[in-house]
């Protein structure tokens, strides 16, 4: 790695034992040995977001950054080291924000959805819904017995999703924090979940299969963004917890001495009236932090490698621990520190390897006091609230307060030891005791406070969300609009099409009955006649087509005269009305609607169109009235019309105005 001038970090994991880290970059993507520093593999494919191993073998799963048709940040790609080739590559809708695996299962985080794929033969076994997610976070634990998937359960608190993906149902839900998720991680066993909110001031440590919070923690006063957490590997309870802020510190509870020390305040009286997460706060003996160990605003990642107890004298309140801790800047650094805490919970801090790109590695140790701290962890603009110690000084007045005030019984009951008896003042205990309580009680309300966003984040966020789903909204308002328009230019294409059809059709008719080959069967008879005689056979054939014709002539007449007329019901109707009233009607089996000033118009264009076809018609019914006449006259044929006949005008039906539809008035209703 270089720094942060002249390489950037864009995203940094280790391995499942911590034994290798692999961090992307704008060339490509390198993986190092955690132990040594030494560089086992690089790439150099183009910008990198994310890389992923599977403990120490030769699979990878790569994210791009887009940069490179190839390098899709919708597209997954699982990269064989050894070859130096994709195996196979996953595509998805949307932006790949974190990916996670183990022997069996890989996990893919998008923004509102997390797909969970069989590891060998990538078949996907299960789909989440989820709220959105931007920031892609997750935690997974690696273990095959209890592999659980923790997501956030909510955009406004701090609730987490543990779901079983191995059974493949959600295993429960806890509410951890009243702020959004900055920060979750689950323990190497699947036993235990650490969660942080984004105030940054309590940290929790929760049982996954009670889905109870077991432990709370105060990182600090005022609020920071956690990074990263991290458990100790253990097979059964995590010795310790880390976690990284933006402040630059590196902070490390000790879960061991916080046992012991519960244990013993149990017994005490003030220990079975608060509840226990109260009394972790107040404690922080089990809390040890390093300052600068991070330039402060960079963001890191810190893991444990190693922890090791070195057991003590059955007097000490707990064994010693020398644990190994690795970090990760973004700015291109990797640091190894030495964490140990003695038996008297003094705990000491050396930099054992610091490197940085090919620059080798740097010797570096140092030692000391965890009470000394650092200027940079100082608030230069408000004054310092009270110390914890000034809070547990409350408490242990409050506690010698409430004792005299029990009887005697029940101070041996309780310190397994007599006590004299003797005359208590009770006013003036009473007096202490009110006292110590309300100091503690504005404690409590102040401890709840840090951990709950102000009124104004919380409108702010509130803003931020509904302009979010206005945003949505309007977007898919656009949508919704460029689709009806693109329906109203195509339903009024085919409307336009099918009137021009329609004229076309009524003067192609026409044309065929006007056209010359319409008496070329009586031209011809007549030439024919003119050369040689008839017999009676053909003049009844050519006086029957020539009826036929007249026949047809009168049947279209009719046809197009009832469409005269439905158009002028339809004018008449639609003529007082407001121009902008919608109207409705049925074209081609479709329902179109118009406005009353785009429909008039076709509509009278349609009328004058079918008045000219009808009259060029009449003229051609009048011109083989008069021809099947001379005929009858030539041939003298008498035909006897029974009663009833056919009509010529009388028969002709009315015209309606059925189809039509007219809105109510008001225009848009």
């Amino acid at each position: 790695m270089a720094s942060q001038s002249s390489c950037s970090v864009l995203s940094a994991s280790f391995n499942q034992d911590q034994r290798a880290f692999a961090i992307g970059l704008r060339g490509g993507f390198k993986i190092f040995d955690s132990e040594t520093g030494r560089l086992c593999y690089e790439r150099s494919i183009g910008t990198v977001n994310i890389v992923e191993m599977l403990y120490s073998t030769n699979l990878l799963a790569v994210v791009g950054a887009g940069e490179q048709p190839s390098l899709s940040p919708r597209r997954l790609c699982l990269f064989n080291t050894i070859t130096g080739s994709a195996l196979r590559e996953l595509n998805f809708l949307t932006s790949i924000l974190a990916v996670r695996l183990n022997r069996k299962r890989l996990v893919v985080v998008l923004q509102e959805k997390t797909y969970i794929y069989d590891l060998n033969s990538l078949a996907i076994l299960d789909t989440i819904e989820t709220v959105p997610n931007n920031k892609g976070l997750c935690a997974f634990s690696p273990s095959p017995d209890a592999c659980y998937l923790a997501l956030p359960a909510s955009t406004t608190s701090g609730s987490v999703l543990v779901y079983n993906v191995m059974d493949l149902h959600s295993h429960c839900q806890i509410d951890a924090h009243r702020s959004p998720l900055a920060a979750v991680v689950l323990s190497s066993n699947g036993a235990y979940m650490a969660t942080a909110s984004e105030q940054g001031t309590i940290i929790r440590v929760h049982i996954v299969s009670q889905a109870t919070t077991s432990y709370s923690f105060r990182r600090g006063t005022y609020p920071s963004t956690i990074y990263s957490l991290s458990f100790g590997l253990s097979a059964q309870i995590p010795d310790i917890l880390i976690a990284t802020s933006s402040s630059g510190s590196i902070h490390v509870f000790y879960l061991g001495f916080m046992i012991d020390q519960r244990n013993r305040r149990s017994s005490s009286v003030l220990g079975s009236v608060l509840p226990k997460s109260i009394n972790d706060a107040f404690d922080t003996t089990y809390h040890h932090v390093l300052h600068n160990a991070i330039p402060p605003g960079v963001k890191s990642l810190a893991v444990i490698h190693t922890v090791q107890k070195v057991p003590g004298p059955s007097t000490t309140p707990s064994a010693a621990l020398r644990a190994s801790i690795f970090a990760i800047n973004y700015d291109g650094y990797f640091r190894e520190c030495n964490f140990s805490i003695n038996h008297m919970n003094e705990s000491s801090w050396s930099l054992e390897q610091s490197f940085a790109g090919r620059r080798g590695i740097q010797e570096i140790s140092f030692h000391f006091k965890m009470s000394e701290q650092s200027p940079a962890e100082q608030h230069p603009r408000h004054q310092s609230p009270p110390l914890e110690e000034n809070m547990m000084a409350c408490v242990t007045a409050l506690e010698a307060a409430l004792l005299p005030c029990l009887p005697a019984r029940e101070l041996q009951a309780i310190d397994r030891s007599a006590h004299p008896s003797h005359q208590i003042d009770v006013e003036r205990h009473a007096r202490d005791f009110m006292e110590a309580a309300k100091k503690l009680q504005l404690y409590f309300i102040g401890l709840q406070q840090e951990d709950q966003p102000s009124k104004e984040e919380n409108l702010r966020k509130e803003i931020q969300l509904l302009e979010e789903e206005l945003k949505t909204k309007m977007g898919i308002i656009k949508k919704h609009e460029s689709l009806i328009e693109g329906w109203r230019k195509e339903l009024k294409d085919q409307l336009d099409k099918h009137r021009i059809f329609q004229l076309q059709g009524a003067a192609s008719f026409s044309h065929r009955l006007l056209s010359p080959t319409c008496g070329r069967t009586m031209t011809s008879k007549a030439g024919a006649d003119s050369k040689e005689p008839m017999n009676e056979q053909a003049v009844a054939n050519l006086y029957a087509a020539m009826r036929s014709e007249i026949n047809q002539l009168y049947s279209k007449i009719t046809e197009l005269e009832m469409e005269v007329s439905e158009h002028s019901l339809v004018m008449g109707a639609i003529q007082p009305l407001d121009p902008t009233r919608r109207c409705y009607r049925m074209i081609g089996g479709v329902l179109v609607e118009r406005t009353i000033k785009e429909v008039l118009p076709a509509v009278q264009r349609n009328k004058e169109g079918l008045e000219e076809v009808i009259s060029r018609l009449n003229e051609a019914l009048e011109k083989k009235k008069k021809e099947l006449t001379e005929f009858e006259s030539k041939y003298k044929i008498r035909i006897r019309k029974p009663d009833g006949e056919v009509k010529d005008e009388g028969g002709r039906k009315e015209g309606s105005a059925q189809g039509v539809l007219v809105g109510p008035a008001g225009g848009e209703n």
